[in-house]
């Protein structure tokens, strides 16, 4: 699976308004890159983690939502290294609408079996019905004009924030030499 943290009580139209740098309001682990439908009104969220390469080859992502979302996708399995892949600005509040915007799709990915890449889907829900999010995939060999499936999780791992660095080492001595 992969972690889903969100923030309630989020307001603003886009995901520039979601305060990504504070501590949610929940987290969660959701079992495909898809988090659930309905979930509320003005709310952020965010789903991230690592996806693991099944086979080596170029791969495209689609992303699908009903309101403001941006796909990140790193070149490897650093967070600092991610580029957006794809983006919907109005969507559709039918999940897997794939094909609603020309930014859903990514350009093509090569990617190599057994390798992590971080990833992370921004998504703002407003007021109303059919709120919903998810990222599909079309692995070498597929379309490149529809995913074949969302995300599934047996490719994803949830998010491991890295290590608190360590503190460096202190003198005490109390007339430190000259």
């Amino acid at each position: 699976g992969i972690t889903r943290d969100y923030w309630n009580g989020v307001t603003g139209s886009g995901v520039a308004s979601i305060p990504a740098g504070t501590v949610p309001s929940g987290t969660s682990t959701v079992s495909s890159m898809e988090a659930p439908t309905d979930f509320s009104d003005n709310y952020g969220t965010r789903l991230r983690g690592y996806i693991t390469a099944p086979e080596t080859g170029n791969y495209y992502f689609w992303l699908a939502s009903n309101g403001p979302s941006e796909l990140w996708i790193s070149n490897d399995d650093e967070p600092v290294n991610i580029f957006k892949r794809a983006h919907v600005v109005a969507g559709s509040a039918t999940p897997h609408s794939w094909t609603v915007e020309a930014g859903q799709r990514s350009p093509w990915m090569a990617l190599e079996q057994g390798h992590r890449y971080y990833i992370e889907v921004l998504y703002k829900a407003g007021i109303g019905s059919g709120d919903n999010v998810s990222v599909g995939w079309s692995k070498p060999g597929g379309s490149s004009l529809a995913p074949e499936e969302v995300v599934p999780g047996y490719a994803l791992d949830v998010f491991t924030p890295p290590p608190p660095a360590s503190p460096l080492p202190r003198s005490t001595a109390i007339n430190p030499p000259a």
